[in-house]
């Protein structure tokens, strides 16, 4: 019927499972940053780029890396190296730039690190696109350099 799966199996592994797998087993802040870094984007945006069913898994896996980015930049683990958190912070970002709530911890967590200059510019970014979907970017502003 010209449809092809990929069944779960011994033999093959897929990056996306792999991570999903990953992300339901951290139980740990130092775990969550673990798996975070084994978020690799969107799956097979070219391939399928308009495919519904991908995007809801797109959109899934987003929501996990996003839930797991907000754990660990709240609350780094102890030793964690700040390149792998501003790391971190910039993916999620990058990952949801209009999402207020990952924006303002991921700047608050590059301000701690010593990034000012790049929080202030995710901040203004994200104020901008937020004023562009017609949402007040200002306050946005306002209340993260509060």
């Amino acid at each position: 019927e010209g449809v092809v799966r990929l069944q779960r199996g011994a033999e093959l592994e897929v990056d996306a499972w792999e991570f999903h797998r990953a992300a339901i087993a951290a139980t740990t802040n130092a775990s969550a940053l673990d798996t975070a870094g084994r978020y690799r984007g969107d799956v097979l945006t070219v391939q399928f780029a308009y495919d519904d069913t991908l995007e809801r898994y797109r959109s899934e896996l987003r929501r996990v890396f996003l839930r797991l980015a907000r754990t660990v930049l709240a609350d780094p683990p102890d030793g964690a190296e700040s390149h792998r958190i501003a790391d971190l912070a910039r993916q999620a970002w990058a990952s949801a730039p209009d999402d207020e709530d990952i924006a303002g911890v991921a700047a608050a967590r590059l301000a701690r690190l010593g990034h000012t200059s790049e929080a202030r510019d995710l901040i203004a970014a994200t104020s901008a696109a937020l004023t562009e979907l017609g949402i007040d970017g200002d306050r946005f502003r306002r209340e993260v350099l509060a």
